[in-house]
């Protein structure tokens, strides 16, 4: 069955539609996407969850200082996961613009466009990172930042810019626009959503294993139980990294959607040569082995 195309680049689109290609996408290539950009940040969060209940379960009246080799430990550590984190962001992105071009690029070939560029994907998954969850201290700067700093990932693969270029190349596409934020705003939606349906789905389930299958399991009715805690913040976590990995691909058609938008017809123009480029590269080799 032909696949939907995921990115309708012909017009302008809005929040909602970019979310929309960015699911299509991640359906299309769940491999690509969820298993670069999304495992990385599973892990990512799941270790900040550990870390938060292990450093704030020290022992009441000691000092910072008695658990520095265990606070570098996970500082190492959540570290190491975060460069994996963007390094899978990386790749998911190098996937969609080989996408577009028509081309199937292997995972492996992502992975390693990622490796060679890991201090840009460093830079690019830490700065604007930073950037934005201090921002949001004070509210307007940090949603400000969301905005303006969304495009810079795209922007530093699509055009091979430095990473510092990058981060002013995506504030020149989004001056005078607020679709980044708006994106953001569909995200949170659909990061709650899938928060709240995650919760659901644990609370329901040992109760039809229960009248479906005469299946009694108390204990994994009580490990998936909206009042057990460890679940909830693994739920939460689970959640969020769907939906970083979604949010990966949706600024990356969002940085698409800008550069139509502002540039128009030689975008559509150099992606339409793209195209038929791979096309008639295609037909060659089907009429070699007719």
């Amino acid at each position: 069955m032909e696949r939907r195309a995921a990115i309708p680049l012909s017009r302008r689109l809005g929040p909602l539609e970019v979310v929309d290609s960015a699911i299509w996408f991640a359906r299309d290539h769940a491999a690509s996407v969820l298993g670069t950009a999304g495992t990385g940040s599973l892990a990512f969060a799941f270790a900040v969850v550990v870390a938060w209940n292990r450093l704030t379960g020290l022992p009441a009246g000691s000092e910072v200082s008695d658990h520095l080799p265990e606070l570098a430990a996970w500082g190492a550590g959540l570290s190491a996961l975060f460069l994996a984190r963007g390094l899978g962001h990386w790749a998911a992105v190098v996937r969609l613009a080989a996408s577009l071009r028509g081309e199937e690029k292997p995972a492996e070939e992502c992975w390693t466009s990622a490796l060679r560029n890991a201090p840009a994907a460093l830079f690019l998954a830490g700065v604007p990172a930073m950037g934005q969850w201090a921002g949001l201290l004070l509210i307007w700067p940090g949603l400000s930042m969301m905005n303006r700093w969304s495009n810079a990932l795209a922007a530093a693969i699509f055009e091979r810019t430095p990473p510092v270029r990058a981060l002013r190349r995506s504030m020149d596409l989004m001056r005078g626009s607020i679709d980044g934020m708006a994106v953001w705003g569909v995200l949170l939606v659909a990061w709650s959503l899938v928060f709240v349906n995650t919760l659901v789905a644990g609370a329901t389930i040992p109760g039809f294993l229960r009248s479906f299958f005469g299946l009694n399991l108390p204990r994994l009715e009580e490990a998936l139980a909206p009042s057990n805690g460890l679940f909830v913040v693994a739920a939460l976590a689970a959640s969020w990294a769907a939906c970083d990995a979604l949010r990966t691909v949706a600024f990356a058609i969002l940085y698409l959607n800008a550069r139509i938008e502002r540039e128009g017809g030689d975008l559509l123009t150099r992606l339409e040569t793209f195209r038929a480029g791979r096309r008639a590269a295609v037909a060659a080799r089907e009429e070699a082995h007719a």
